[in-house]
């Protein structure tokens, strides 16, 4: 048994039903901690991806607008010189 996981070979060698149920039951604690532990990585790292997206949403509003902006002026500013 290393690190106290039991094989099925050896699982299937107990014969007492209480060993057995509490061998299940520390398993399923050990996998209840574990998946804990990666949906809290997982919330994070999508905390993280959430916060970095919604900083390139805001520069690529900002980008479409500066270039909505300079399109504007450079049209009013060519329109002038055309009509001179």
């Amino acid at each position: 048994m290393p690190n106290g996981i039991v094989n099925r070979k050896d699982f299937d060698k107990i014969t007492e039903q209480d060993v057995k149920l509490g061998i299940l039951f520390e398993s399923t604690l050990e996998l209840q901690a574990l998946l804990k532990e990666n949906i809290k990585k997982i919330d994070e790292r999508f905390q993280a991806g959430n916060k970095r997206f919604g900083k390139l949403e805001r520069r690529k509003w900002f980008d479409k607008g500066l270039a909505a902006g300079i399109g504007a002026i450079s049209g009013f500013i060519g329109g002038f010189f055309k009509s001179l």
